[in-house]
């Protein structure tokens, strides 16, 4: 939900660039429990910058 959130919104998704510098939040898999498991494992790689993000003024 989280990345179905950040993707409907074209503001989001240049401050998601923005703060994990050109990284994206999805990966697509062969299945849809591979794309799931390898979105989490990003979400996890930026659970930092990602925070950052949501807790900024912008």
């Amino acid at each position: 939900m989280i990345t179905s959130y950040i993707y409907c919104r074209t503001s989001l998704i240049a401050l998601l660039h923005k703060f994990t510098k050109g990284g994206d939040s999805i990966r697509p898999g062969l299945t849809r429990f591979a794309t799931s498991y390898l979105t989490l494992g990003c979400l996890n790689e930026n659970k930092g910058p990602l925070t950052r993000m949501f807790t900024s003024e912008e």
